[in-house]
């Protein structure tokens, strides 16, 4: 995870972390890192 430190691209996410897929989904997106890492592996993997 890359934390964003574009002010213009965080508003367009609505966060201050994203996690990308390859293919261009955001899988997550957070302004923090206290989420569960299971629960953010199961939704990038389509899960």
């Amino acid at each position: 995870m890359i934390g964003d430190t574009s002010e213009g691209a965080r508003d367009a996410y609505d966060a201050f972390y994203v996690l990308v897929r390859p293919d261009l989904f955001v899988a997550w997106a957070s302004d923090t890192l206290e989420a569960k890492s299971d629960i953010i592996l199961a939704r990038t993997l389509g899960s």
